[in-house]
């Protein structure tokens, strides 16, 4: 990105300016108190100055977001400025907090002498229960809506509205989004039937349920994205307090300030990070909380595994699911089951949800009152070799091709080494593998022969044989082998093994990493590393055996090592809370070294270790 420590490489702006009032007065807000006008005076000059301020920018181009303590749009001046801003090249999107109070045809009618900027404008809209009818606050929000105004809606998870927000979501178009916000304050937690209840309005409030981690070095705060207030002081986020520079006085960012909290607590904080799984959920629209959803004009589902589980059954979430879909759009199966085994499988009710599909006796898609065949030109392109490929046809023409591919269907990610005989994997084994797959019949050492050697360095090791003879099998137990896999292998048995295999490395108490080390990889028990070093472009594991050099990041260690016990000392250090012995002028000891503690993470250490001795007792 240009312009990289400047105010300039900013592309995401949230701003609020000294507007402290609402015409709401809603139990849970501190702001629902009638408007002061010397402070409705200097929030309306200070707004006037934000947009002269982005008249003039000259940095990357902008998305813009209005999140004010109270209500902006019932004012003329904000609404206006929010026009002007969007009239601006330089800005690619602005959007604005509402409680949709404000006169919602006047607005489209100022906005009608320039249509094309309704597309740069979004709303996110806040129902409050206690101040307006769900009919009111629909009827504003599908007027924006069917104008061309992207919206979302929102709602304070409170339990005892349960009723009204689920008259909310049933009312609501179903294509614009509904969030649950967690309510604060509760005297009890939320019961796992309310969790339930709010998860089914909102998919995502599991997220808004917990807080995030704070992730200094996973922020886009101060860096692509920043929150401006009324004197133009920027901070990472609406929740961060620390000051990195001023949109009046400077084009510097002072990015070395880390934000200080330890958890985002709101959607607008965590949003910010980027490895956050928002973002792959919501896309683009992750900024505005709007989904960045594709036009959808038809979904197809598989039967077996996919609506149905174990039982053969179709849980009852499912089928609200799909009874829901179907209001909006098209659905059809591509399976290969037979018409009639589908329905079936789905009973008469869902099945008749369904405009028709694929099926195993036809191929058929029925829609229309018409039979028309789906035929399909090419075999899939399919990275690796690791998948099975069905070709379904009807009267000899391909209508489906089922995939089955093993990384993606487990979400293991596997890192593979291949040796051509036993004395190629004994020669040099350093215990670097958590799971080895040995053939019993090889040209110079036998797979039997080899697993013992390896038994003797490396008691942790699965090891699963492959053989055509059973009974070769039996000896396995005696070099504690897991299992075997008979020859011609399948890909049902391979995949059926190593599922077995990887249950049971997730199953133990010792962890391990693998470390890439030039000429080859080690395995690393976890407990056995002191510290992590950082040297430029280099990883230095410090641990029992010895230093072990790799490629690598700070950021992709702290993610390997992430619930171990370690902790971030300063950007250079990765410290094992495990070995840990003390502090001392302003260090970790640690194996009897002195390792440097960053004055912003001196507390939060101190903190994180004797937290660590306390579990220790």
């Amino acid at each position: 990105m240009t312009n990289e420590g400047s105010l300039l490489s900013v592309r995401r702006i949230y701003y609020r300016g000294k507007l402290n009032s609402c015409n709401y007065t809603c139990s849970y807000c501190p702001f629902g108190k009638k408007s002061h006008p010397t402070s409705k005076m200097r929030d309306k000059q200070a707004w006037s100055r934000f947009i002269t301020a982005i008249e003039q920018w000259e940095g990357e181009t902008l998305q813009l977001f209005v999140i004010p303590y109270g209500e902006a749009l019932i004012h003329r001046y904000y609404r206006e400025g929010i026009i002007q801003l969007a009239s601006l090249p330089q800005v690619t999107g602005i959007s604005c907090q509402t409680n949709l109070s404000f006169p919602a045809d006047e607005w489209l009618n100022e906005l009608r002498t320039a249509p094309a900027l309704i597309n740069k404008i979004k709303v996110w809209a806040s129902f409050h229960p206690e101040m307006t009818s769900v009919e009111k606050f629909v009827r504003q929000l599908h007027t924006l809506h069917n104008a061309g105004i992207q919206v979302c809606a929102g709602a304070v998870g409170n339990p005892l509205a349960k009723n009204i927000l689920a008259d909310l979501r049933n009312t609501l178009s179903p294509d614009i989004y509904l969030f649950i916000n967690a309510m604060q304050g509760l005297k009890s937690p939320l019961s796992n039937e309310d969790i339930r209840f709010f998860t089914q309005l909102d998919n995502l409030f599991e997220y808004d349920l917990r807080n995030a981690p704070a992730q200094w070095e996973n922020c886009s705060g101060g860096r692509s994205a920043c929150f401006i207030d009324w004197k133009g002081d920027i901070f990472a986020c609406p929740r961060s307090k620390v000051k990195i520079g001023n949109l009046y006085r400077s084009q510097k960012l002072d990015t070395s300030l880390s934000c200080q909290r330890k958890v985002c607590d709101c959607y607008i904080a965590f949003s910010n990070l980027t490895n956050h799984p928002l973002h792959s959920i919501m896309g683009k629209g992750t900024f505005w909380r709007i989904p960045d959803k594709p036009l959808i004009t038809a979904v197809f589902f598989d039967v077996d595994g996919t609506l149905t589980d174990a039982q053969g059954k179709v849980p009852e979430n499912y089928a609200n699911v799909l009874h829901y879909m179907a209001q909006s759009v098209p659905l059809y199966l591509a399976t290969s089951l037979s018409v009639e085994q589908a329905r079936r499988k789905l009973g008469k009710t869902l099945f008749s949800l369904f405009k028709g599909g694929a099926f195993a006796d036809g191929g058929l898609l029925l829609y229309d009152g018409r039979n028309r065949c789906l035929s399909v030109e090419l075999l899939p392109d399919v990275n690796g070799e690791s998948a099975k490929i069905t070709a379904h046809s009807y009267e000899g023409q391909v209508y489906k091709y089922s995939m089955l591919v093993y990384e993606k269907e487990q979400r293991e990610e596997l890192q593979i080494s291949v040796y051509r005989d036993g004395d190629g994997i004994t020669a040099e084994y350093k215990a670097q593998f958590d799971i080895i797959f040995m053939d019993i019949q090889m040209k110079f050492v036998d797979g039997m022969t080899a697993a013992e050697e390896i038994r003797k360095k490396d008691t942790e090791v699965i090891i699963i044989f492959i053989t055509n003879m059973t009974q070769y099998a039996i000896r396995g137990y005696e070099v504690d082998a897991l299992d075997y896999v008979l020859k011609p292998v399948t890909y049902f048995a391979f995949s059926q093994k190593l599922k077995k295999a990887v249950a049971r490395i997730k199953n133990r108490k010792r962890k391990y990493v693998m470390i890439s080390v030039k000429g080859g990889v080690f395995r690393v028990d976890v407990e056995d590393i002191y510290y992590v070093e950082s040297q430029g472009h280099n990883l230095i594991y410090h641990t029992a055996g010895g230093e072990y050099t790799t490629a690598g990041t700070m950021r992709s260690a702290e993610e390997e090592l992430e619930n171990m016990g370690f902790y971030r000392g300063n950007k250079c250090y990765l410290i094992n809370l495990e070995h840990g012995d003390g502090i001392q002028d302003k260090c970790a000891v640690v194996k009897g070294e002195s390792l440097q503690i960053s004055r912003p993470r001196m507390n939060d250490f101190m903190q994180a270790l004797t937290r660590h001795w306390g579990e220790l007792r």
